[in-house]
């Protein structure tokens, strides 16, 4: 079983379905904005407050699924945890842990770094501080704004999750 939870628009998750051709059992949000959802797969979205996800979480444990989180900006409770539970991260914090956290891209541009990254963790009860399971560096380009390395990074982590998940389910 695959699950997907986001928070903003899972625009990100409705790539990396395309991308595979293969849709998760379950997709669920605490985006209660339906306008906001990727109209890709609107149709699929459950919708529940965070910890309602986090309840269910811990009934369906026992069915071993994988749980992907794409945007979900909620630390999940060591409860809901889940030894497949991974999540996406725009920032390499194996070589620079300062990028953990909020905004890694704002941070990495301010900080002057030359690369950054995107990496696939397990999600332990941290912020994004567990074992890492798939990394792809990233140079960051001279002048170039926070949106466009957003979007660079936003490609990045499709293409790593798209690897990454063909391995999985």
């Amino acid at each position: 079983m695959w699950i997907a939870i986001f928070s903003h628009s899972g625009s990100e998750l409705a790539s990396v379905i395309e991308t595979i051709g293969r849709e998760p059992d379950h997709i669920v949000t605490n985006q209660f904005e339906s306008s906001k959802i990727d109209k890709r797969i609107i149709k699929k979205v459950e919708y529940m407050e965070a910890k309602d996800i986090h309840d269910w979480l811990t009934a369906v444990s026992d069915d071993n699924p994988v749980v992907t989180l794409h945007g979900y900006n909620r630390i999940v409770p060591e409860r809901a945890l889940t030894e497949k539970m991974y999540n996406v991260h725009p920032g390499d914090t194996i070589k620079y842990p300062e990028l953990r956290g909020k905004d890694p891209q704002k941070k990495a541009l301010e900080l002057s770094l030359p690369t950054t990254g995107v990496i696939i963790h397990q999600v332990d009860e941290g912020v994004d501080t567990g074992e890492t399971q798939m990394i792809a560096v990233h140079d960051i380009k001279e002048n170039i704004s926070e949106k466009d390395l957003i979007e660079e990074l936003r490609q990045v982590a499709i293409n790593l999750w798209s690897s990454f998940l063909l391995g999985k389910i």
